[in-house]
């Protein structure tokens, strides 16, 4: 083969560039705190007594879905970028699991404190991302979603200050 002709093939038979491991690191944290929010608002629509945390919960089931949505078209334009989790991690399942467990006088306190520490992490993420990540799909993602977690934020906290 000559060697023009070889360096051209293997310019075409090189693999997209993977994806570093602050994306795969992004997807990963973004993908499993969605899947919390919205699981853990699942179960405050069944057990929460509180009008204001079952209309937080619901918006965070219906926001956070869409938000799901819009990560997922980003990771399918993103070089070499892994597919977001469908499981949640250890850390968040026992998350959960307090909350499934909560007494019902509690469930309303623990619920706010465990949104107001998630969102509190998204909001690092997401802007950290939007700031430097490395994949331009992801990085504008984030950026779209950064003012949605924020309102999210600021709304957890009004109602966990509303908490004794």
């Amino acid at each position: 083969m000559r060697p023009a002709l070889l360096i051209t093939a293997l310019l075409f038979a090189t693999p997209a560039p993977a994806s570093t491991q602050a994306t795969a690191d992004f997807v990963h944290k973004a993908s499993t705190t969605s899947l919390f929010e919205i699981e853990s608002s699942q179960l405050a629509l069944q057990k929460s007594q509180d009008p204001a945390v079952r209309a937080f919960a619901q918006k965070m089931v219906d926001d956070v879905t869409k938000s799901q949505a819009a990560l997922q078209t980003a990771v399918n334009a993103a070089a070499g970028a892994p597919q977001p989790d469908i499981m949640l991690d250890a850390a968040r399942q026992a998350d959960v699991d307090a909350l499934t467990n909560a007494t019902p006088g509690g469930f309303d306190h623990l619920y706010a404190e465990l949104q107001v520490h998630a969102h509190e992490d998204a909001v690092h993420l997401y802007g950290d991302y939007a700031r430097s990540g490395d994949d331009a799909a992801l990085r504008a993602y984030a950026g779209d979603a950064l003012p949605a977690v924020q309102d999210h934020l600021a709304q957890i906290e009004t109602i966990a200050g509303q908490k004794p």
